[in-house]
């Protein structure tokens, strides 16, 4: 690193309203140097820079270069610590080219709040935790103490503040800018000697734009490795995201196509089902139909059995000749048997014995009925033969003599087995 003996540059950091600007003005022993006043927020917007002489350790003059900063932790919202932080990197160097001896951390006496603890952050992530061997802890507002209390008993009243004190060497100074004459320029003299030793100690080396630009490069290579990590974890938890989205979509789908096959299977067989009952309804409603012309069949085979009987009745002349039997037997009480009969498998009205199915016989006649030629008819008693032979649904008749029989195709009788 480059030396120098005739200058000291020195730069001001710290939070807003702890008195850089005013530690500024005592050291180059003005009022006027740098803009001070009390205010909640920072009167320096940019850093700046004022210089003036000095007398070193070995009595020497010195040009002293003093650098003002904006405070962090405005209470101006629009302007942010990244900001400042921005600001101070790229215009300190400028102003103390080829680089700085002495950076002075500004805090009050006071309450050391987080905010101050975060400036300190904020100051060694800029410049590096190697940058403590050029700090020195000004404490302002010294007539703050309470009686007797000495700064040592303040500094090791907070642990966050000794610590600051101890990184930097046990480099520190109270001062009270409001005071002046010969008081405040024995501080001021007291702050240069302990500058100017620290110099000495350094080896009469300073913080360069170089090292800088290598904490710079080393601060953003982890800034881009966190980034690159957070891109990483951001993709990890995306991708699972996606991942439980798809799975999510496929169950789904598969949920919804398990729901269409069932419906469908629903809708066939109640398809199915349907086409049955109308097969079933169909068929119920065809062997109704054939049981109602069947019926009808039947009812029509009745009335016409019942009308050939009459006109066969009156083919025959008087009724009086069918009543002569002695039982008083004959076609009349035949057409009697043949209504309460109902009509059900009663002969048909064909008179002939061929071409007939076998449970058909031809209607009786005076000729059955009485006899077949001759007089040895019998009386009818009202019942007819049943059997799958030609002689089916004749009428069974009783002789005179006793004994039943029915009248064959041939004309003869036939006697039923007792």
């Amino acid at each position: 690193m480059a030396t120098t003996e005739e200058e000291l540059r020195v730069v001001l950091l710290g939070k807003t309203g702890n008195g850089k600007s005013a530690t500024g003005n005592s050291l180059l022993h003005s009022r006027t140097a740098f803009f001070s006043t009390q205010s909640a927020q920072s009167i320096t917007k940019d850093c700046e820079a004022k210089s003036g002489t000095c007398t070193g350790i070995n009595g020497r003059q010195k040009r002293l270069v003093v650098v003002d900063t904006p405070g962090f932790f405005d209470t101006n919202e629009g302007v942010t610590n990244e900001q400042v932080q921005n600001k101070i990197a790229s215009q300190i160097f400028n102003m103390t080219s080829p680089g700085v001896h002495a950076f002075l951390i500004v805090v009050r006496v006071d309450r050391f709040t987080p905010e101050e603890k975060d400036t300190v952050d904020f100051i060694k992530k800029i410049f590096g935790a190697g940058a403590a061997k050029y700090c020195i802890v000004i404490l302002t507002r010294e007539d703050q103490l309470d009686d007797g209390q000495s700064i040592e008993e303040f500094i090791n009243s907070s642990r966050h503040l000794k610590e600051l004190v101890d990184l930097c060497g046990n480099r520190k100074l109270a001062i009270n800018n409001k005071i002046s004459g010969g008081i405040l320029e024995r501080k001021t003299k007291d702050l240069l000697q302990m500058i100017d030793r620290m110099v000495e100690n350094n080896n009469r080396t300073y913080y360069t734009n170089a090292e800088y630009q290598r904490i710079e490069r080393q601060r953003r290579e982890e800034q881009a490795r966190r980034e690159e990590e957070e891109r990483r974890k951001k993709k990890e938890y995306e991708d699972a995201l996606k991942a439980k989205a798809r799975e999510e979509a496929e169950q789904k789908a598969a949920k919804r196509e398990l729901e269409i096959r069932e419906e469908a299977r629903k809708n066939e067989e109640k398809r199915v089902q349907q086409a049955r009952d109308e097969e079933r309804k169909k068929a119920d409603r065809q062997i109704q139909e054939e049981r109602d012309r069947t019926r009808a069949a039947e009812e029509e085979a009745r009335n016409e059995r019942i009308r050939s009987a009459r006109r066969q009745e009156s083919a025959c002349g008087s009724r009086g000749a069918f009543r002569d039997d002695d039982d008083g037997g004959g076609l009349g009480a035949y057409l009697n048997a043949l209504r309460l009969h109902g009509g059900n498998d009663m002969p048909s009205s064909n008179t002939g014995g061929m071409g007939m199915s076998p449970f058909q016989a031809p209607m009786p006649t005076r000729h059955t009925v009485l006899g077949g030629g001759g007089g040895g008819g019998g009386r009818f008693t009202g019942e007819f033969m049943a059997t799958r032979g030609s002689a089916n649904n004749r009428p069974i008749m009783e002789g005179a003599r006793g004994g039943q029989f029915y009248w064959n195709n041939n004309g003869n009788k036939t006697y039923l087995r007792k």
